[in-house]
């Protein structure tokens, strides 16, 4: 793992900063006090192990910081792998790593590695190498055990909870604890049975008997449990006996053999296959040379016509010019049927325009999208003035009938005005008139409303307004004469008819008669405008060719043109397409007669010829062909014999390995080489085997001695069985004894007070006893622990000591040789000259340089999926010159293995030497 860039959202002085390292393996990152550097160590260690808890956030962050505090760090995998590892505190601090493109577990990737076991390894400061000489040597040995075997201080945790729990259950001279309490109470009970005891002598007779009655028990009990035990080795001995005497007899057999020489590896298998491969290639070089002789007899046979070969183009040619005829002439068939269909439909549009309509006629009539566009403004433009001449006539049949109803309006007033006695009748006439009039006028009303609708769809909206304002006018004066002529009944008692209102009438209609000779004489400026056009639309037609065409017929004639005249250049088309096919095929015939002709064959059809063709084509690729395998067969035959001379030649190179001369001796070799080897297996084996029967190396040995001894050889499983029924019958006879004291006992105990309190003294035995294996099991777990740090010391820390020895030995230029830990004095660094100095006599330098080694030490036993960086945060301050330099020389070294990355506020010369690692922070980082 290599860090490249920190991108800083917002932590502690630092805001929306991205800070790169210099991409060298160590990264000196120098800074005045107060410019940030143990700000970015504290900001890698949340972003990679996570943020801590609020209260010690508080120095990081702001209040109201919350939102955007966190960030990224980019890095590289020990596999090269791009990484980007993600941080936001309102995120819960969950990590979001990307490897590449895919997201992946942080805790799987770090294979366990926690902040405390990073801290404790990885990462330290100047604080960290302080103190070192006032430790005590269980402390430092709790702290490498915590850093070098789980990680973690579990360990020390945990022994220190169980200390605790030890405690709360028994304290010498305490008074809380729970056995301490239980003994107490004890005591008190015991005071009291006492005082019962001193009453009953024979009660206490009775359990001094009790007493030795359960002693009896607890002896045969245990001489049970040594019969087992010793029952137990005995089995144990001779399961593994037979396992002991066969690995002699493999040793024995191993010293028959005798010297072994050395052997190639895998010979025997080597030359099998040898022999095997040798075996198949002469197999295959004697088919070669068969295959070789067959394809020469087989080429022999064989005779082709050459004569046809050399015609081979042409006959090609004629073969695919014999499908384009066969196509063309079926194309003729269909054409010929296409042509029929076509000459029909083009006579049945020549009829329908009229007998007088020919070919060049048809072919002469314009047809044009000039002509076509002009044709249908010209005929939109006649349709128009004969739909203008139809309006007018309506117009005008509407003003007559108005002038006739006026007119009939005017004779019946005249014949009111003729005769006042037959006024009342004419009253009567005429209401029934007036109540016969009003159903004519809502009818007639109607009839205008639809009209005037049905011309506003046919012709124009305008046109259908002005129909109905004219039909209108006669109505209203026809219902106001009405009226007139019922207002004069009504008042014809007292007054009689009124001339004025007869003189008003008829101007009316005289208005009427003049409206309506206006209306003809616009009918028949209509008519003109119509006849106009028509004679206009006729003249241009003629002129185009459509002589003799009327204009209402004229749009179908134009149509019936268009398509005859495209029915017509399509038969030409047609008949000029099958002029060209029989052509070609006249062509083809000549073709396939002269070719023929040349190879000497009479009139035959494309068949027969494709098949003689390709018969002798099959021969000439037949010979080619055989020509080709037997040239194939040769080269196999030369590979194949090259082949048999190389393993000939590995063959004799086995046996010169082996000490063989022939391949009778080589076999032999090899058969005693393998059996060596198979009792050479078979005796590992056997000792792993003895090893996991007997559980270690020094239990085998004891069972070795045992058998070379004789212990157990007058020793059977019967022996065993009469000491357990000698014991088992004792210890029946003496429980049955204590069930009987017991029993008497009981019948002593006539109190209650006395019963309840041995009852009492029962239960708080059998509460001891609980408590006290409880205790006993918390002990052993401390004892487990003690034994796990030992374990630790002898396997894992002498190997971390000698090198942090090695390391201390070169920062102090040789001065100390070594390192010690030991648990009296703690750590000894021993001299050059051999004598030995506690790590509290050293100087304070000294001292830290020595526990700086630890650190590099712990640092090169940590294996983990990655390669973590170490970072020193001020490290070494205190140290002088020379072993600043060492010291430097020592973390470039280390470099080659992991990155480094060092936090300093000292300029050094090492620094000046090798600017190319530094990056230098001022107090304001700039932004990014």
């Amino acid at each position: 793992m290599k860090i490249k860039s920190l991108e800083i959202d917002r932590f502690g002085r630092f805001e929306r900063q991205k800070i790169h390292l210099t991409g060298q393996a160590l990264t000196v990152v120098y800074g005045e006090n107060e410019s940030g550097k143990s700000t970015i160590m504290q900001f890698l260690l949340a972003i990679l192990f996570g943020f801590p808890q609020k209260n010690a956030m508080s120095r990081w962050m702001d209040e109201g910081d919350e939102n955007l505090t966190g960030g990224t760090v980019l890095f590289t995998s020990d596999d090269g792998r791009l990484c980007r590892l993600k941080r936001t505190y309102t995120d819960n601090g969950r990590p979001q790593l990307l490897i590449g493109d895919q997201k992946a577990d942080l805790g799987k990737w770090l294979t366990g590695v926690d902040r405390l076991l990073y801290q404790n390894v990885f990462c330290f400061d100047l604080t960290g190498l302080q103190g070192i000489e006032k430790k005590r040597p269980s402390d430092l040995n709790d702290l490498l055990l915590g850093a070098g075997m789980t990680g973690t201080q579990v360990l020390t945790e945990l022994e220190q909870q169980l200390a605790k729990k030890c405690g709360e259950l028994f304290k010498k001279g305490g008074k809380n604890p729970d056995l301490n309490r239980l003994f107490r109470e004890l005591d008190a009970t015991g005071a009291k049975i006492g005082k019962w005891e001193q009453k009953l002598s024979d009660f206490l007779e009775l359990e001094e008997r009790i007493r030795q009655l359960k002693e009896t028990i607890k002896k045969c009990e245990t001489e049970k449990k040594e019969v087992q035990t010793r029952y137990r080795d005995w089995t144990a001995f001779t399961a593994i006996r037979p396992l002991i005497i066969r690995a002699r007899a493999i040793d024995a057999e191993i010293r028959k053999l005798g010297p072994v020489r050395p052997f190639p590896e895998d010979g025997k298998a080597r030359y099998e296959d040898i022999r095997r491969q040798k075996d198949t290639l002469e197999r295959e070089v004697s088919e070669r040379e068969e295959q070789i002789r067959e394809t020469g007899d087989q080429i022999g046979a064989l005779s082709v016509r050459t004569d046809w070969l050399a015609e081979e183009g042409r006959l090609t040619t004629l073969f695919r010019s014999a499908v384009r005829d066969e196509q063309n002439m079926g194309e003729v068939r269909r054409l010929h049927e296409e042509l029929a269909e076509k000459k029909s439909a083009y006579r049945q549009h020549v009829r329908r325009l009229g007998p007088d309509w020919d070919d060049s006629r048809v072919a002469s009539a314009d047809v044009s999208l000039s002509f076509l566009k002009t044709f249908k403004e010209k005929s939109e433009l006649w349709k128009k003035a004969a739909e203008e001449k139809r309006r007018a006539d309506d117009i005008r049949e509407n003003q007559s009938e108005a002038v006739r109803q006026l007119t009939d309006q005017v004779k019946i007033v005249q014949q009111q005005r003729a005769s006042a006695s037959g006024g009342d009748r004419a009253d009567r006439r005429g209401g029934r008139q007036a109540k016969i009039s009003r159903f004519t006028y809502l009818a007639g009303a109607t009839v205008l409303v639809l009209l005037s609708v049905l011309v506003s769809v046919l012709i124009t909206p305008s046109a259908g307004v002005l129909f109905f304002a004219f039909g209108l006018v006669p109505g209203i004066v026809v219902v106001m004469g009405r009226r007139f002529s019922e207002g004069r009944s009504e008042s014809r008692e007292s007054a009689g008819p009124d001339d004025a209102e007869f003189r008003f009438r008829m101007k009316q209609l005289a208005d009427a008669e003049r409206l309506d000779k206006a209306k003809q004489q616009a009918a028949e400026e209509a008519g003109h405008g119509r006849d106009q056009r028509e004679r206009e639309l006729i003249a241009w037609l003629n002129d185009r060719g459509y002589k003799g065409i009327a204009p209402d017929f004229a749009e179908e004639a134009v149509r019936l043109e268009g398509e005859a005249r495209i029915l017509l250049d399509k038969i030409r088309t047609l008949e000029k397409r099958i002029t060209e096919r029989l052509g070609e095929h006249r062509l083809f015939e000549s073709e396939k007669s002269d070719l023929t002709g040349r190879l000497g064959l009479p009139e035959g059809d494309i068949t027969f010829l494709e098949q003689i063709l390709d018969r002798e084509k099959k021969k000439g690729s037949r010979i080619d062909e055989l020509k080709r395998n037997r040239m194939l067969y040769v080269k196999q035959k030369e590979r194949l014999l090259s082949k048999l001379e190389k393993l000939t030649a590995a063959a004799h190179d086995l046996f010169e390995k082996a000490g063989a001369e022939s391949e009778e001796q080589f076999l032999q070799a090899a058969e005693k080489h393998v059996h060596h080897r198979e009792l050479q297996k078979e005796k590992e084996k056997k000792h792993l085997d003895m090893i996991e029967t007997a559980g270690s190396e020094e239990q085998l040995r004891i069972y070795i001695d045992a058998l070379d001894s004789g212990k157990w050889a007058d020793t059977s499983e019967e022996s065993f069985r009469d000491q357990t029924e000698e014991i088992d019958s004792r210890l029946k006879k003496a429980r049955a004894d204590l069930i009987a004291g017991q029993a008497e006992r009981q019948s002593l105990v006539a109190d209650d007070t006395y019963r309840d309190t041995l009852d009492h003294y029962e239960a708080l035995r059998t509460e001891a006893g609980e408590k006290a294996r409880k205790w006993a099991s918390l002990r052993m777990a401390q004892w487990a622990i003690r034994k796990a740090k030992d374990l630790y010391r002898k396997e894992r820390l002498p190997g971390v000591l000698d090198q942090a020895g090695r390391y201390f030995n070169y920062i102090t230029s040789g001065k100390y040789k070594a390192l010690r830990l030991e648990d009296s004095d703690g750590f000894i660094a021993v001299q050059d000259d051999g004598s030995p100095v506690r790590a509290e006599q050293l100087s304070r330098g000294a001292a830290e340089q020595l526990y700086l080694s630890l650190r590099f030490a712990l640092t090169d036993a940590f294996s983990g999926r990655e390669t973590l960086p170490l970072i020193i945060d001020e490290g070494f301050a205190e140290f002088d010159a020379l072993r600043t330099r060492r010291v430097y020389h020592l973390i470039e070294k280390m470099a080659q293995k992991r990155q480094v990355i060092l936090f300093t506020c000292h300029q050094s010369a090492f620094l000046h030497d090798h600017p190319e690692y530094v990056i230098s922070l001022s107090k304001e980082v700039p932004t990014i």
